[in-house]
């Protein structure tokens, strides 16, 4: 390209000065004479008819430095379109956000995106592969209408039929029974973390997520509802990853009742856990899920699950649904948000381990980097037991 630049520039300055023709070049010198120049429009026509058709039929070689000829073609302008501007989603009448599904695909898309509105589940699959969506996975995104469905069904089954005196009657029963005392709502230690994989970036393959430092301080308290935060806002993901515990693809953890204690199947909820569903446009949040099981023993066989199937819509058992109250702080569990669990669902009365395990398929919007931490998978960010004791 310079190299045709350089010449034609060459070629005008001789033809401005002599006038010559390119047969002329060849042969003889130019001619200096005033007196011979051309007009300035001459100039810039003899200038066009020579040089545009050898700049259109030549290209430079592989080593960039001798012209190689090849057929001539007309020069017909291509329309540019850079890959950021490149869209292979069509939303059109399903009451989805095209615009913040363009700015979170900036770095990645799924593979898929299920989205709830409450009166429908609508699916959209990517029309072509990138290299953008080599990351993949599943979008889920829900509206509080959706939520609020899922959070009622919940609701509906912990209710009873007893009458208020009846049911504190029973649970003041219920405590002599277990012969033990009531343990704090955070009464868990940690028994096992394994991480998950990582997001595959371009020319990368999956690898395991970094081994986490303090990972029992980021879940050992409710300390945010994380409605708010922009995903775009360094400072404020930096913040949120010091409060989470990622747990990166397919990633596990189990946690272990404190001082010999056990939870207890009493009357609703015994459990909650917290995860932090975020803002996904003017009307949505965006949910990565994780499967609950429990146990009176830590071994794969003895474990319980709740019924999680984010594909199929079935959200009653999984972690990851339910946003936590902005007004958390005056609030006491079960009314903070988050995901309750009974265990009276899996007929069980009382329970030592809950392991919590991402699903697998969870895409993740906000993205992540060795240097600013991973935060691909579910997030936990804390625990309520609220039917947990201690033997005396």
């Amino acid at each position: 390209m310079y190299l045709k630049a350089f010449l034609a520039f060459v070629l005008l300055g001789v033809l401005f000065l002599g006038g010559a023709s390119v047969k002329d070049l060849a042969n003889s010198r130019p001619s200096f004479s005033s007196f011979d120049r051309p007009k300035p429009q001459a100039l810039r026509e003899k200038a066009k008819e020579l040089l545009l058709p050898w700049i259109q039929d030549t290209k430079l070689s592989d080593d960039g430095t001798e012209p190689v000829e090849e057929a001539s073609q007309q020069m017909v302008p291509k329309e540019k379109v850079r890959v950021e501007d490149r869209f292979d989603w069509d939303f059109e009448n399903s009451g989805f956000d095209e615009g913040a599904a363009r700015a979170a695909f900036r770095n990645s898309e799924p593979e898929k995106i299920v989205f709830d509105d409450g009166d429908r589940v609508s699916e959209f699959q990517v029309k072509e592969v990138s290299e953008k969506t080599k990351i993949g996975k599943v979008l889920f995104v829900s509206t509080d209408e959706a939520i609020d469905k899922v959070d009622a069904n919940r609701k509906s089954s912990f209710a009873s039929n007893k009458t208020p005196q009846e049911t504190k009657l029973e649970s003041k029963k219920a405590k002599p029974r277990h012969e033990s005392e009531a343990l704090p709502t955070n009464s868990y230690i940690l028994t096992r973390f394994i991480p998950g994989s990582v997001d595959a970036r371009v020319n990368e393959l999956p690898v395991t997520m970094p081994y986490p430092e303090n990972v029992f301080s980021k879940i050992a308290r409710l300390d945010n509802h994380f409605r708010n935060i922009d995903p775009d806002d360094l400072e404020s993901m930096k913040d949120l990853r010091g409060r989470l515990l990622s747990f990166g693809h397919g990633g596990e953890l189990v946690l272990e009742i404190g001082e010999g204690g056990r939870i207890y199947n009493e009357e609703g909820p015994d459990f909650v856990i917290y995860e932090n569903p975020m803002h996904f446009g003017r009307r949505g949040y965006y949910h990565e899920y994780a499967h609950v099981g429990v146990a009176s023993r830590d071994s794969a066989e003895a474990y319980h699950w709740f019924p999680c199937d984010p594909i199929n819509r079935i959200l009653k058992g999984c972690a990851g649904v339910v946003p936590t109250d902005p007004d958390y702080a005056k609030l006491e569990a079960p009314d903070r948000g988050g995901d309750a669990f009974d265990l009276k669902e899996l007929g069980l009365e009382d329970v030592r381990f809950i392991k919590i395990r991402d699903t697998g398929y969870n895409h993740n919007v906000e993205g992540g980097n060795a240097q600013m931490g991973y935060t691909e998978g579910f997030d936990l960010d804390a625990l309520d037991l609220l039917h947990a004791y201690r033997p005396l």
